[in-house]
């Protein structure tokens, strides 16, 4: 865990990880500044990198994962620029869900394959283990402050 990412000027360090045949994910927490993470998902399909509101998303996004449900609403991975990425079951079978960033009347749809999605929640499971309870909660605050140097 002593992985460091630089994401413009702030510098990320390694919070928690997990993978499963291609896929990894895992969640960067910043060394700059409280509250401020990112989710990493890199798979055979796409990379993807967004900023989390909280922590309590990566278990919401786990949870989706656990119950393919058409009519469930879309689970937020996080920020992606000025837009949201999001997670959306198909309303057709078989279990297949996309991850969809739009904003305003632009979109990109990432299809999930039923074993792509079987992956990421095995990979989401270890995600979840290794993140620290204590940081679990849905933040409610405003974006975060910087550290006192």
């Amino acid at each position: 865990m002593n992985r460091h990412l630089e994401n413009g000027d702030a510098e990320f360090g390694l919070l928690a990880n997990g993978s499963s045949t291609g896929w990894r994910v895992s969640v960067d927490e910043s060394l700059d500044s409280v509250n401020h993470w990112s989710l990493e998902i890199d798979g055979p399909q796409f990379y993807l990198v967004v900023q989390l509101k909280d922590l309590a998303s990566v278990a919401a996004t786990l949870n989706f994962l656990r119950n393919p449900t058409p009519t469930a609403p879309p689970v937020t991975l996080g920020k992606f620029g000025f837009a949201w990425a999001s997670l959306v079951w198909d309303d057709e079978p078989p279990n297949r869900c996309f991850v969809v960033i739009q904003t305003g009347k632009s979109a990109l749809r990432l299809t999930l394959q039923p074993e792509d999605v079987e992956m990421l929640k095995e990979a989401f499971q270890q995600v979840v283990a290794d993140l620290p309870e204590d940081l679990m909660k849905p933040n409610k605050e405003s974006p975060p402050s910087k550290r006192a140097q």
